[in-house]
């Protein structure tokens, strides 16, 4: 896919740039098909022939004027050769030039252009930093500055006649000061380029280095370096109760049983790549593992199945019709139920049995129309997940390594395996539908009492390649699988740790384990 409005080029419909280098203007002509120029000059060129040549004039000014406002530099960005890049963000206000305000400044927020002029993308949690690092970095506070100061609301606050707003000595009133800049950084932390693809212009060190996308807007990478943390707005004055950043969105522990196939559920094509985007990507070995981390979809009894592949209803035997974003205009039946076992499902179909899949699979096929099987990627709908939550819904989560580090969990998300105990034990095994599965806590004490066992504050956990637990070690000590099981280490408790200036910490006391917390 190319960029909004992006044709290909034809050069038998003319269009060519009537602006050359000095010592070739005796020997071409407007219509030529070869004009000679320096690299750097082709952003002017191709600027200036537009806006001097194209029928709205008002368009074009009113774009040029917004681009005075959300500036980016060719030299700022040591790109000066580069044009395509530079030409699909003036895109934005091209297209924008009319339209609402809100739009613009999201476009421009995930231009990958701005990311690396305001020097957002990339920057990561302070969180992040510390613990996968080992260094203590803070977000980039670039863009959290620039967009509160240039592109919106300026450094004061302003009546609605545009005149200040003073306080009792007659002194401007500020908009934000320097602890809502860090605070809004964060919400800046995760940013990242999409995958290149090969339409792209590249050049120079670029060919050299690899490519990179520069063109399509960045992506939020949820789940490596993206701040989780709350996010207080800012203070707009009028005695208004300052808000959340999320304030109001669904709580994702209220999301609906099954949710994957609820009306408005969401899919994302992967082809043939297993790897998730939206989330953490799985470890090496449970890529490659035959089983995969991903819910099979009966081709002839799940009617996910027929909606991701979108066969042709009036074609016998059609082959499905793959679409890149596939959003579910209806709610769906799930398709059968199985009993969780240390090998993955007892039954072939088992969507009924899974709180969420990260990942569905539609097998090869000759409906399929590939050798390989083909992917889709579950994305769930926005919600928030509270920092500090009520201690009858918080459950202890315990990790495979040898600390046996544990964590505080919201007991209603699907964010850990399923360990089942003996009664009376504390050696647990690990059940699951299929590979790295992940549920509620409801649903593993369901799984465990269903195979007669209980969940267990488990001191001792065996490897189980089938699902997902314990596939070795990295160099920093962290388990590869399947991170964390769920216990019966219930309540767990969330405390708030204050200091001098009024900073919180969010603090885990996990002691009912006797072991450290994890992270």
């Amino acid at each position: 896919c190319g960029s909004p409005g992006e044709a290909a080029n034809d050069p038998t419909r003319g269009s060519q740039y009537g602006l050359y280098d000095e010592a070739d203007q005796a020997k071409v002509t407007p219509t030529s098909l070869d004009q000679d120029h320096e690299p750097e000059h082709s952003k002017a060129m191709v600027w200036t022939s537009v806006v001097l040549n194209a029928p709205d004039q008002l368009r074009q000014r009113m774009a040029f004027a917004l681009s005075q406002i959300f500036v980016v530099s060719s030299s700022g960005l040591e790109m000066r050769k580069q044009t395509e890049p530079f030409m699909a963000y003036y895109d934005i206000f091209i297209r924008n030039a009319f339209g609402r305000f809100g739009d613009i400044l999201k476009e421009v927020s995930f231009s990958p252009m701005m990311g690396r002029y305001l020097t957002y993308l990339g920057s990561k949690s302070f969180s992040h930093s510390y613990e996968d690092l080992g260094e203590q970095f803070y977000p980039d506070e670039n863009m959290a500055r620039e967009i509160m100061q240039l592109f919106t609301i300026g450094l004061f606050r302003l009546h609605e006649n545009g005149t200040q707003i003073l306080d009792g000595e007659g002194n401007p009133l500020s908009t934000y000061n320097n602890q809502d800049i860090m605070t809004a950084a964060r919400g800046w932390t995760g940013f990242d380029t999409q995958e290149p693809r090969t339409n792209l212009e590249a050049s120079g060190s670029l060919r050299l280095q690899g490519q990179v996308n520069d063109i399509d807007p960045m992506r939020i990478n949820s789940k490596d370096g993206r701040d989780v943390f709350p996010k207080l707005g800012l203070d707009l004055g009028d005695g208004e109760e300052r808000k959340y950043v999320g304030d109001g969105v669904q709580l994702c522990g209220q999301m609906p049983d099954l949710a994957f196939l609820s009306k408005g559920a969401t899919y994302r094509y992967l082809g043939s790549d297993p790897s998730p985007v939206m989330a953490r990507a799985d470890v090496p070995a449970h890529t490659r593992h035959r089983k995969s981390p991903h819910l099979v979809l009966s081709p002839t009894t799940s009617s996910l199945y027929k909606e991701l592949c979108n066969a042709n209803p009036n074609v016998s035997g059609g082959k499905c019709r793959f679409r890149s974003i596939v959003v579910l205009q209806d709610s769906l039946e799930c398709d059968g139920k199985c009993l969780a076992t240390r090998t993955g499902g007892d039954e072939e179909t088992c969507e009924c049995s899974v709180d969420e899949p990260r990942v569905v699979r539609l097998d090869a096929s000759s409906e399929t129309g590939s050798r390989q099987p083909i992917y889709f990627e579950y994305v769930r709908k926005p919600c928030v997940s509270l920092a500090f939550q009520s201690a009858e819904s918080l459950v202890a989560v315990k990790d495979g390594s040898p600390t046996g580090a544990a964590i505080c969990a919201d007991s209603y998300l699907p964010v850990a395996g399923t360990a089942c105990c003996d009664e009376g034990s504390d050696i647990a095994e690990s059940v699951c539908v299929f590979l790295s599965e992940r549920v509620t806590f409801g649903t593993a004490v369901e799984r465990c009492k269903a195979i007669g066992k209980t969940t267990c504050n488990w001191s001792d956990l065996p490897a189980n390649n089938r699902c997902g637990t314990l596939f070795g070690e990295t160099a920093r000590g962290k388990t590869q699988g399947l991170e964390f099981q769920w216990t019966a280490a219930s309540p767990c408790l969330v405390r708030a740790k204050v200091d001098h200036e009024g900073n919180v910490a969010i603090v885990h006391d996990v002691s009912s384990l006797g072991t450290e917390v994890a992270g």
